[in-house]
């Protein structure tokens, strides 16, 4: 037996002794040789990406859920990058500041980040003091802040922390006759579709709703020479956000997707949950060509009930085009 594993089967073995004459050691013999497996498991499987909370519950969970649950399993996966990256910038980063310091024209600096006002006014000390620019750029090179993490390893850590069993996903498409969403989503038509609207006075979250974008290419969010000059600005952050919860890969540009991206509390250890909105959100629904007669006078009940300004439609297939009608029941 492999040493590592026969450690771990004589703390098993000695957690099995102590069952019934010391349960509460038996259980710390439990939990130590659980963790001790959980860790051996990440280091022999490959596949295995360890989470950067790596407390025994988040290693499980990585363990359960090693793939994402989306459709696309590429998703929340793949992170964004900067180009030039930050050891591509710093060079150039340099030479901006020698140029806005040593510049007859005064800029206002208050653009710019804390750390970019501070190494200005360093530079424009020296230029005052005679210094000529290139002894003055090589005299802030080692006080230039760097990166020391990847930044991918940087965005999947906080992508992780982020979606920590509390993030939801609500989907919606525009591409509402697509053969294919009526397949996949609408159980091959055999379900309905449901149309909303966003009533501005409610302040509903379909006011939030990003139009997912489709790329194969790793998203660029920016320069870091930007990051560098002006610090983490609400357009980099919005694009940082849009690159990782709704970029998709162009496989699935035909869904014309759009989402709303929220928090709720965690029931249950439930991965989803119910998806509230106002009566008057709902504009329409949508029969498709195989939904259940009985399951429409379900439907057709609710809603004269709750939502009686509500459209009704009904698929119909002529002369083997497929088309959307008002309803006839």
């Amino acid at each position: 037996m492999i040493p590592d594993w026969l450690d771990i089967a004589e703390t098993a073995a000695q957690g099995e002794k102590l069952v019934y004459s010391d349960p509460r050691s038996a259980c710390f013999y439990a939990r130590l040789c659980m963790e001790r497996t959980i860790k051996e498991m990440y280091r022999i499987d490959k596949w295995l990406r360890q989470p950067y909370n790596t407390n025994l519950a988040a290693l499980i969970h990585a363990i359960r859920s090693p793939i994402s649950k989306f459709n696309d399993v590429s998703e929340l996966q793949r992170m964004p990058m900067l180009f030039p990256n930050f050891v591509e910038a710093r060079p150039i980063y340099s030479q901006k500041l020698v140029e806005i310091a040593y510049s007859d024209v005064v800029e206002d600096l208050s653009v710019y980040s804390p750390w970019t006002q501070m190494l200005v006014a360093l530079l424009r000390k020296l230029k005052n003091q005679g210094t000529p620019s290139a002894s003055a750029l090589s005299s802030i090179d080692s006080v230039i802040p760097q990166s020391e993490q990847n930044m991918e390893d940087i965005f999947r850590q906080s992508t992780e922390l982020n979606n920590d069993g509390s993030l939801r996903c609500f989907c919606l498409t525009e591409n509402d006759m697509n053969t294919l969403m009526w397949a996949h989503y609408g159980d091959s038509y055999k379900g309905c579709m449901l149309g909303f609207q966003h009533i501005d006075e409610l302040s509903t979250p379909f006011a939030e709703a990003e139009k997912v974008r489709y790329s194969d290419d790793t998203p660029i969010i920016g320069s870091a020479v930007d990051f560098y000059l002006y610090g983490p600005t609400r357009v980099q952050n919005k694009e940082t956000r849009l690159a990782i919860y709704c970029t998709k890969s162009e496989d699935w540009k035909y869904e014309k997707e759009w989402r709303v991206i929220y928090k709720t509390p965690v029931v249950d250890d439930k991965p989803y949950s119910d998806f509230k909105f106002y009566p008057l959100e709902l504009e329409s629904i949508t029969f498709g060509l195989k939904t259940d007669a009985e399951e429409k006078t379900q439907i057709l009940t609710l809603v004269a009930s709750n939502y009686p300004h509500c459209e009704i439609y009904a698929l119909k297939m002529i002369k083997g085009i497929v088309i959307r009608l008002k309803y006839e029941g």
